[in-house]
């Protein structure tokens, strides 16, 4: 689930209908509705844009679509920017601009970090492997996990910036940031085992 920017919503999906679609509700569990409907589409991870006029949903095995938070119109469609991938979108910068996308391999379990700009209507690379993008309050910069290593990158100058690394016995899942941008949340898995010794006879 992800909160709308008055605080006011969650939007989440569901198969309570028979098959994934985005729904929202308010946070005392009222007003339940669901807000897409469409049998030819598996409808994924959700979120508003910035401010609050637009919803974003991820489609499974297809490119994002954008529509308007009221009702689904003005739908727009983002481009496919290599045929061998697909893109699952993660993040929306704060002026309303960018997007940072999830790319993964249609054929194999690559992934990788993309941005979508809607002004110039241009993708552009930020890692060729890597996930969990999240755009900084300067809608300039970015964090993103690549493998046991959390990495910033600059959209200005595309270089990026090793912040933290973990050993390999301990796995890094999932990040996210405060809103004051001061601190970065994460999860960490300890990959850990016992070695037994028992009689041949």
């Amino acid at each position: 689930p992800r909160w709308s920017p008055d605080g006011a919503n969650l939007i989440f999906y569901t198969n309570r209908s028979g098959k994934y679609e985005s729904w929202t509700i308010k946070p005392d569990g009222s007003d339940l509705r669901q807000i897409t409907s469409d049998a030819t589409k598996v409808g994924q991870l959700s979120f508003w844009s910035p401010d609050g006029k637009r919803i974003l949903q991820n489609i499974g095995g297809s490119e994002p679509q954008i529509f308007d938070a009221d009702e689904v119109k003005n739908l727009q469609v983002l481009p496919e920017n290599n045929p061998d991938f697909w893109g699952m979108a993660f993040d929306w910068s704060s002026d309303g601009d960018k997007i940072a996308i999830i790319r993964n391999s249609k054929n194999t379990d690559d992934f990788g970090v993309d941005f979508y700009s809607l002004s110039a209507r241009k993708f552009k690379t930020v890692a060729t492997s890597g996930g969990s993008p999240l755009w900084l309050k300067d809608n300039r910069r970015l964090i993103y996990i690549e493998g046991n290593r959390i990495f910033l990158f600059d959209t200005a100058t595309e270089r990026k910036k090793e912040i933290m690394s973990f050993p390999s016995y301990r796995e890094l899942q999932g990040i996210s940031i405060s809103r004051d941008n001061r601190f970065i949340y994460f999860s960490l898995i300890n990959r850990e085992s016992d070695i037994w010794m028992a009689k041949a006879q």
